[in-house]
């Protein structure tokens, strides 16, 4: 990139604050891509003794409070059933939050399908349970 700020005429000369901005920017945009999320969440699976257990985790990059909701649907032969949960969280940076309790039957036979939506100060995010995690 050539810019010049010479009196109203471009020129070849590459001005030297110039060429700090430029440089300057692309530290900065490398810098953005390396910054980890300020929120995060999954939803954590757990089969044992003919039941499995749906939690949400969420993990803050600082302390803080907010929101989540958790959905939880199962499917099978004895038909549909649909859980949700809500209510407040409080994070403290870097540590996991457990948020939402869910048992049910397990059978090889159901689908369970979740879902967690967090709001964490003006972040909205959401996660859905890998179906692979319930087997």
């Amino acid at each position: 990139m050539r810019v010049s700020l010479s009196s109203g005429n471009w020129s070849d000369r590459t001005s030297p604050v110039a060429d700090l901005l430029v440089s300057v920017s692309r530290r900065v945009l490398m810098a953005v891509d390396q910054v980890p999320p300020a929120v995060q969440c999954e939803v954590e699976a757990a089969v044992s003794a003919g039941h499995v257990t749906l939690r949400g985790v969420i993990t803050a990059v600082r302390d803080g409070g907010g929101s989540y909701t958790l959905a939880v649907d199962k499917t099978g032969a004895a038909g549909t059933s649909r859980i949700k949960q809500a209510g407040a969280f409080s994070a403290v940076a870097e540590q996991r939050v457990t948020v939402g309790n869910v048992v049910l039957d397990y059978s090889t036979a159901n689908r369970y399908a979740a879902r967690l939506d967090v709001s964490f100060g003006n972040i909205t995010i959401q996660c859905d349970l890998d179906p692979e995690t319930v087997k």
